[in-house]
């Protein structure tokens, strides 16, 4: 009987002791959720966060790269490859490719002229040979691989001659054709002629009004191409202004060492003010008439220019 009481109390304790903690677990809740602030705990954890990226940044920033790059070079990790130098390495000589021996290939008996070539290499996609056919008076641009003409491929190209591809012959026969005597004349005049002096101011002469320049279609286009390296690399065409600012023409330094212009009866100084009266006053212009004129077939061209201050005339007549 006493044992039964024991135990019941032993319960009714612990049922009390169960209460309790009940009751203070419900009251931490609520105490938790009234005193819970979200922007001071965002807050902190911020600061925690930027501390943290500061520590990272300072670690990075005192890390010497180029040192520790050194570093492992010389460690030998990478053998021959980590001391290898540019300085030191070997240059690879470039060797100008030449066309076939002389008799090995025919020349061609097709009725073309070789006028000029852009020869990189051989067989290169930007090589290029000027070619006239003169059956029909044209003259055009070809690259390496296109048709000359019907069933006359340009093949290969190099500084003074280009190999064509016949196919017209059965089986298809690999010919040469040669830029003519007149061509390799201008050439070679250009290569040997002793650099011209310019004075800093053009010498002031009594030049006419007005000249007339007489001039043949073919040899001014084979003196295009023999002066067309020069041309391109030594002339630095710039807009020309009056004293007011307004542009009036186009001049170039170093044009009276370029023997097509010297043909044409231009000297250092002259400013090109007009073509055909079509006045240049502007980047624009310039490209308008280079569209405008570039017709080789033209019987006859005007330009104005200024020299020494004084304006002048010069008529080209061109003759086939």
């Amino acid at each position: 009987m006493v044992q039964s009481l024991e135990i019941k109390r032993l319960f009714s304790l612990i049922h009390i002791i169960l209460i309790f903690s009940i009751f203070i677990a419900v009251g931490m809740f609520f105490y938790l959720i009234y005193t819970y602030d979200p922007a001071q705990k965002i807050a902190k954890k911020a600061s925690i966060s930027t501390e943290e990226e500061k520590t990272v940044q300072n670690v990075l920033m005192n890390i010497d790269a180029q040192s520790l790059f050194d570093k492992i070079l010389k460690s030998g990790l990478f053998g021959n490859a980590g001391r290898w130098s540019e300085d030191a390495a070997p240059k690879k000589e470039e060797k100008q490719e030449q066309p076939p021996p002389q008799d090995t290939l025919e020349d061609t008996q097709l009725n073309l002229k070789l006028i000029g070539t852009i020869a990189l290499s051989p067989k290169d996609k930007f090589s290029a040979a000027f070619i006239e056919n003169s059956d029909k008076k044209i003259t055009a641009a070809f690259a390496v691989g296109q048709e000359v003409i019907e069933q006359v491929v340009l093949e290969e190209v190099y500084p003074k001659e280009v190999i064509l591809l016949n196919k017209k012959t059965n089986p298809p026969k690999r010919e040469r054709l040669k830029l003519e005597d007149k061509s390799l004349e201008l050439l070679k005049a250009k290569e040997e002629a002793p650099p011209q002096q310019t004075e800093s101011k053009p010498a002031k002469t009594n030049e006419p009004e007005k000249k007339q320049v007489d001039l043949n279609r073919d040899e001014i286009v084979q003196d295009f191409f023999a002066s067309y390296a020069d041309l391109v690399t030594r002339v630095k065409p710039e807009l020309y202004k009056d004293a007011e600012g307004k542009v009036i023409g186009i001049t170039a330094k170093n044009i009276s060492e370029i023997p097509i212009a010297v043909k044409l009866g231009f000297k250092e100084g002259d400013v090109l003010t007009a073509v055909n009266d079509d006045v240049i006053d502007s980047d624009e212009k310039i490209v308008d008439l280079i569209k405008k004129y570039s017709d080789v077939t033209l019987p006859s061209v005007k330009v104005s220019i200024l020299r020494n201050g004084n304006p002048m005339e010069i008529i080209y007549k061109i003759q086939d």
